[in-house]
C-alpha cells in the first residue's frame, strides 16, 4: 500500500508590503512598518500598482481621464495609495498647478584680469560691504503668463530634479502626477538590492525615475545596465563634487553628463562601467559581492574605446563636447579606482590636445572665467578639464619615464571686480560648488603647478634665482588673498547671516561653510607644494609644520567622514598626510588614516593606494615624490 504525504498548505500574503513581495518574503502585514522591513531598516510601502494586460497603460489621453480618489498615474501606470484610501494616513495629492522657480543673479559685466591686477581684488575686499544680499527669483506660471520678477531676501527653493525635468517626455500634467506619487513606481533591482540598502540607507536609496521613451535600448534591454546607470546618477555623481547634494541640485555629473550620454554610445558605456564598478567596490569591501562583474565591464570598456576611436578619427566629432567628456570621464575612472596600468596620464594628455585645438584666443591659453560650471555645458567641460589638469599635475611627478610629459598648459584668468565680487560673496556664490574653490585660487594653483613642473624638469641641478623669486611672490599672492577674502567673509557672516535662524538659510550657509574650508584646504595645500617641492623646505621646518597644522585643523573641523567634500580633497589628504613626519605631528596620523579608510569604504579604491604611500613615507621618512621616482609610480589623486 502506497502511503500518502499530506502537503501543508502555505498561506499567501496578498496584502503584504511592496518590499516583501519584491523579495518574495512572507509579510506579517503590520502597519505602518512590517516586521521584516523594520528589522532590516527598509522603507515599508503598502501602496499598490495596478497594470492592465501585464503592461503599462500607454494611452496618455485615457490615463488623464482617470481621476479616481486616492489614485495617480505615473508613466501610464495607475497607482493606488491604500493608506490614504483607508483613512489611516492623510495623503494630499499635489495639484497640477505647480510653480517652477529659477534663481537668477543679476551681476555686472565682468572685466578681464591678469596677474598684475590681483592686488585690486585684495584692495576691493578691504572695502565695506554692500547692502543686504538679495536673490532675484524668476517665476514662470503654468498658464503661460510673462515671467514675473520679484526680489526676495535670502530665499532658497527646492527645484525639481534637473535631470528629471530635462529628460521627461510627457506633458506637464503627467510630470505633476509623477511628482505627486509618494513612492517610486517600477525600477530595476537585483539580488544585491537589499544588501546595498542595508549598508547605508540614505546613501543608496535611488531618487530618479526616468521615463521609458527617453531611455536608450541598452538600458531597456538589461535591468542590470539600467541599475548601473541609476547608481551613477544618484550615488557616484554626488561624490565627484564637494558641495552636499541637498544644496547642489545642479550638479553637472547629475545633470549634463547623463543627458549627454543619452545620445553618445561611448559615454553611455563608460558611465555604466563607472556606476557598476563603484557599486561592486562597495559590496566587495563589505564582503557582500556574490559575483564578478569584470567581464561585463571589460566588454563595455572595449566598446567605449572602439566608439571613441571612431569619434577621434571623424573630423566633425574629434573636438566635440561628447568626445572631451568621454576622455575626461576615462581619466576620472582610472583615478577613482586606482589606475594600475597608469593610463590616466594618456587620457589627460588627450584632453589637453583637444583643448589646445579648441582654444580660439591669440595667446593660446585656457581662459578661466567666473561663469559657473553648472550653468552651461561648455563651462562645465572647461572647468572639469582645468581642475583635472591642474590637480593631477600637482599630485603627481613629471620626473619619471613616461612618453606623455604633461607640459603645463598656461591659464589666464578672467574674473569679476568691485561690486560683483562682493555681491557674489553676500549671495554665497563666490566659491564654486563644482570645484570647491574660487576661480582665482584655481588659477593660482595652476601657476604653482607650472613652477613645480619647471623645477622637476630642469636639466641641471642649479637652483635659479628667478625661480626662487617667482615662488616667493606666488606664495605671498596666495596667502594674502586667502587672508583678505576670509576676513571679508567673516564680516559678511557677522553682518547678515549670524542673526538668520530659519532652516533654509542655516542649511545654505552650512554648505557654504564647508566650501570655505575646501577653498582654504586646496589653497594652503598648493602653498605646501610650493614650499616643499620648489623652495625645498624640509619637513622639520617650523614653517612647514605650522602650515600642516593649519590644514589639518580645517580638515578635522569641517570635513565629515564619508562626505563628498572628503572625496574631492583626497589630494590634500594624501599630500598633507605624507608630511606627518615631525614628532609634533604624529598625533594627527590616525585622523588621516581614518579619512582614507572612509574613502575606501565608499568605493574610492585609489584611497588604498594613497594610504600605502602615506604609511611608507612615515616608515622611511622619504618624500612622496621621491617614492614615486624610486618605484616608477605614475599615480595621481585629482578627484
Amino acid at each position: 500500500m502506497v502511503g500518502t504525504i499530506e502537503m501543508k498548505k502555505v498561506a499567501r500574503s496578498y496584502m503584504g508590503c511592496q518590499k516583501c513581495k519584491s523579495l518574495k518574503k512572507k509579510c506579517d502585514e503590520v502597519k505602518p512598518h512590517c516586521g521584516y522591513c523594520k528589522k532590516r531598516g527598509f522603507q515599508c510601502d503598502y501602496s499598490r500598482t495596478l497594470k492592465w494586460g501585464g503592461r503599462p497603460f500607454k494611452d496618455n489621453r485615457v490615463s488623464k481621464k482617470m481621476k479616481f480618489e486616492h489614485t495617480y498615474v505615473v508613466e501610464g501606470i495607475c497607482a493606488v495609495d491604500l493608506n490614504a484610501a483607508t483613512g489611516k494616513q492623510a495623503t494630499k495629492v499635489k495639484k497640477n498647478k505647480k510653480m517652477i522657480t529659477k534663481k537668477t543673479v543679476v551681476v555686472k559685466e565682468e572685466e578681464p584680469v591678469q596677474e598684475k591686477q590681483l592686488q585690486e581684488l585684495v584692495q576691493e575686499l578691504e572695502k565695506p560691504p554692500l547692502s543686504e544680499p538679495v536673490i532675484e527669483i524668476e517665476r514662470v506660471e503654468e498658464e503661460g503668463n510673462s515671467p514675473q520678477r520679484v526680489n526676495m531676501a535670502l530665499v532658497s527653493s527646492t527645484p525639481l530634479s534637473p535631470l528629471s525635468l530635462s529628460l521627461f517626455d510627457g506633458s506637464k500634467d503627467e510630470l505633476d502626477d509623477s511628482i505627486a506619487g509618494s513612492q517610486r513606481i517600477g525600477g530595476f533591482h537585483n539580488d544585491d538590492d537589499d544588501l546595498v540598502q542595508s549598508l547605508d540607507l540614505e546613501f543608496f536609496m535611488p531618487s530618479i525615475s526616468l521615463p521609458s521613451l527617453m531611455i536608450p535600448d541598452l538600458l531597456l534591454q538589461s535591468p542590470e545596465m539600467a541599475e548601473s546607470f541609476d547608481f551613477f546618477v544618484n550615488q557616484t555623481s554626488k561624490l565627484l563634487v564637494p558641495a552636499p547634494s541637498s544644496i547642489y541640485t545642479r550638479n553637472p555629473f547629475f545633470n549634463f553628463l547623463p543627458r549627454m550620454a543619452m545620445s553618445n554610445t561611448a559615454l553611455m558605456n563608460l558611465l555604466l562601467v563607472f556606476g557598476a564598478n563603484h557599486k561592486h567596490k562597495i559590496l566587495q569591501y563589505q564582503e557582500l559581492s556574490n559575483g564578478d562583474s569584470s567581464l561585463v565591464a571589460n566588454d563595455l570598456l572595449i566598446n567605449t574605446f572602439t566608439n571613441l576611436m571612431g569619434q577621434l578619427t571623424n573630423f566633425d566629432s574629434r573636438n566635440s563636447d561628447s568626445t572631451l567628456a568621454t576622455i575626461l570621464l576615462l581619466a576620472a575612472f582610472d583615478i577613482f579606482f586606482g589606475d594600475k596600468k597608469q593610463k590616466w596620464r594618456t587620457h589627460v594628455y588627450g584632453a589637453r590636445k583637444i583643448m589646445k585645438e579648441r582654444i580660439s584666443n591669440d595667446t593660446g591659453s585656457v581662459m578661466l572665467s567666473n561663469n559657473s560650471a553648472d550653468v552651461e555645458q561648455e563651462y562645465f567641460l572647461l572647468r572639469w578639464f582645468a581642475y583635472t589638469d591642474i590637480i593631477s599635475s600637482l599630485s603627481s611627478t613629471n620626473s619619471i619615464n613616461n612618453i606623455h610629459k604633461l607640459t603645463t598648459l598656461r591659464y589666464e584668468m578672467e574674473t569679476t571686480i568691485k561690486d560683483s565680487l562682493m555681491q557674489k560673496m553676500m549671495l554665497l556664490k563666490d566659491i564654486e560648488y563644482f570645484t570647491g574653490m574660487e576661480v582665482i585660487c584655481l588659477w593660482l594653483l595652476a601657476e604653482i603647478s607650472r613652477l613645480v613642473n619647471e623645477k622637476e624638469t630642469a636639466t641641471n641641478n642649479i637652483f635659479p634665482q628667478d625661480l626662487i623669486l617667482r615662488a616667493l611672490e606666488l606664495d605671498h599672492k596666495m596667502v594674502s588673498y586667502l587672508k583678505a577674502s576670509e576676513l571679508k567673509r567673516n564680516e559678511i557672516f557677522q553682518s547678515y547671516y549670524l542673526s538668520k535662524t530659519d532652516a533654509i538659510t542655516t542649511e545654505s550657509y552650512g554648505a557654504y561653510r564647508i566650501l570655505r574650508a575646501t577653498n582654504q584646504i586646496f589653497s594652503l595645500t598648493g602653498v605646501l607644494q610650493l614650499k616643499r617641492r620648489v623652495l625645498g623646505l624640509p619637513p622639520s621646518s617650523p614653517i612647514v609644520i605650522e602650515l600642516v597644522k593649519n590644514i589639518t585643523e580645517l580638515i578635522e573641523t569641517w570635513i565629515e567622514f564619508g562626505s563628498s567634500a572628503e572625496t574631492c580633497i583626497i589630494f590634500c589628504i594624501f599630500s598633507c598626510g605624507c608630511e606627518l613626519m615631525a614628532p609634533e605631528l604624529h598625533h594627527y596620523r590616525p585622523l588621516y588614516l581614518q579619512h582614507l579608510l572612509s574613502l575606501i569604504q565608499k568605493g574610492v579604491s585609489s584611497a588604498e593606494q594613497a594610504r600605502n604611500i602615506v604609511e611608507e613615507c612615515w616608515s622611511s621618512n622619504k618624500q612622496w615624490w621621491d617614492i614615486f621616482k624610486e618605484k616608477s609610480l605614475d599615480v595621481t589623486f585629482a578627484l
